[in-house]
């Protein structure tokens, strides 16, 4: 108060105040940044002050340089020609005179003088002068202007490139995200800290800190105590790196089908629930395990018949193998007795070499980290080899395809997950040898067509092997063509079993593909005893 009564005080505060002083604890370094403003300030020919330059600066200095960047009357694009080009232009314009040059390209006599003649040092070319030049020299010259025009080209593609890394930059200097600076890094002895846990702590902001993410997790959940949301681990998220075992996978909510999906397709799960962005590492092997959808596994139907999940998630596993409980004496009395005997606590030792556990487990370890096998040349070939000559088998065009690149991909997986588990720096053939035993064990036991006797991957990739999906296609030529001879009025069932059989197409192919047309919405039924295309 004492000092607005005297005007000089008075004036000395209003210029403190004006000045905007405010305290700012968070040092807010945005680190790495001198590579992105070199690239921009090369192209633009800028030159940035020397507080500026670092490899780290704080946020306020960024948003100095963008705003610079932004409102600063920033040169025009230059591009570098070679003499020798420089030469053909100035030939390919010499029968026009020097003033209508410069008057039609917007130039003096010096300038033209140091674009295009002067050999002493090369003068790069303003872009918009250069675009003058090449409608000129399409009359005269139409390659050399072509040449010009993918330069032209080239350094427009630049310029976009350059906007938007200084929209990044803006982005990057007036976001929500705040940067410190890491003050000092230890290594642990990690002999008395054998387990590192990540747990979820309801209440606090242990990983929701102030509506900033800081922790991996894949579920977002509100606390019924605080009515905050808090981020809760998934499985697939914390097996990141390691393998996810998985019961009951056919029992899964649809819901999650569309996650995991993701997960096995692109390593990755996505999150956008209550104002919350994320994308989260599943970098994650699946081992899951499924029942029949009728109880008992039936031979005479597909695998995506047999188990209620989508083709577009079976067909993502490297490997499926179907295990069925058939009765055989000798078998069920060696299993009968090893379970009695285990409840009577008499059973003997089956396997007294077994690995210990902890040292099962360092050896996984050491082979995950310190194990990662190359293909050596005779691998290769082998791979290619087995992968062409099973693709011969479907050059037929009645014959169906027994691979794709997609289980390619799994044999190379395979044989280098063979080659680690002996601890091998190389996958050698016999590596090849044992994943192509196990695929085509797969192959044999999943991929088979029971009506053709035949391997077709499409059995996994699709659900249907080719015999049944040409007789689907046939069947459906069959219904359009009732439906025109009824005149578009809905077909009798009774008539399609008919013209079917007559075309080859059994009644019990024909019900089952009735059945799931009804279910995919390409056909209702109007009235009892009658169909009609969707």
């Amino acid at each position: 108060l004492i000092g607005f009564k005297y005007s000089a005080k008075e004036e000395k505060l209003k210029k403190v105040l004006s000045k905007g002083m405010k305290i700012d604890t968070n040092i807010d370094i945005i680190p790495e940044i001198d590579q992105i403003l070199e690239i921009i300030s090369k192209f633009y020919g800028l030159k940035l002050k020397k507080e500026y330059s670092g490899s780290s600066i704080s946020r306020r200095k960024l948003q100095e340089i963008v705003a610079y960047l932004k409102n600063a009357e920033i040169k025009k694009v230059k591009i570098s020609l070679s003499h020798e080009i420089k030469e053909k232009i100035a030939n390919a314009l010499s029968s026009y005179t020097l003033e209508y040059l410069t008057k039609d390209l917007g130039i003096d006599k010096n300038q033209f003088y140091d674009y295009f003649k002067r050999r002493d040092r090369n003068i790069e070319v303003p872009l918009d002068i250069l675009e003058k030049l090449t409608t000129l020299l399409h009359k005269k010259n139409t390659k050399l202007a072509n040449e010009l025009n993918l330069k032209i080209d080239q350094a427009r593609i630049q310029m976009e490139y350059v906007k938007r890394i200084i929209q990044y930059l803006d982005k990057l200097a007036n976001s929500d995200i705040f940067w410190d600076k890491i003050k000092k890094l230890e290594i642990l002895d990690s002999r008395d800290i054998p387990y590192v846990y990540d747990l979820t702590v309801r209440g606090t902001h242990n990983f929701i800190a102030n509506g900033i993410i800081v922790h991996n997790t894949a579920a977002v959940v509100r606390d019924k105590t605080t009515g905050e949301f808090y981020l809760e681990a998934g499985a697939l998220v914390l097996a990141d790196g390691g393998v996810a075992c998985i019961d009951e996978f056919d029992k899964m909510d649809p819901r999650d089908r569309v996650s995991i999906h993701e997960a096995m397709e692109q390593q990755t799960v996505s999150i956008a629930k209550a104002g919350i962005v994320a994308r989260l590492n599943a970098r994650a092997a699946i081992l899951a395990a499924a029942n029949p959808a009728y109880g008992r596994y039936l031979s005479n139907r597909t695998i995506a018949e047999n188990i209620d999940l989508p083709v577009t998630i079976l067909s993502r596993f490297d490997l499926i193998f179907v295990i069925t409980d058939i009765p055989e004496e000798e078998r069920d009395s060696k299993l009968a007795q090893h379970l009695v005997r285990m409840h009577s606590k008499v059973s003997k030792q089956v396997y007294p070499e077994y690995i210990p556990l902890d040292t099962l487990k360092k050896y996984i370890a050491y082979a995950r980290k310190y194990v990662h096998p190359r293909l050596s040349p005779e691998a290769e070939e082998k791979l290619v080899k087995f992968y062409v000559e099973m693709r011969k088998r479907g050059e037929d065009p009645n014959a169906p395809v027994t691979i794709t690149p997609r289980q390619l991909e799994a044999l190379i997986r395979l044989a280098e997950a063979h080659a680690k588990m002996g601890l091998c720096d190389t996958v050698t053939s016999k590596d090849v040898e044992a994943a192509i035993e196990l695929m085509m064990y797969y192959l044999k036991s999943v991929g088979m067509d029971m009506e053709t006797k035949r391997i077709d991957i499409d059995i996994v990739m699709t659900g249907k092997p080719k015999s049944q999906r040409e007789k689907f296609i046939r069947l459906m030529e069959l219904i359009k063509r009732l439906e025109e001879e009824n005149k578009g009025k809905p077909i009798k069932v009774e008539t399609l079993y008919e013209r079917a059989e007559e075309e080859g197409l059994d009644r019990v192919f024909v019900e089952k593909a009735l059945d799931h047309l009804k279910r995919e919405g390409e056909i209702y039924e109007p009235r009892s005893g009658y169909i009609k295309k969707t």
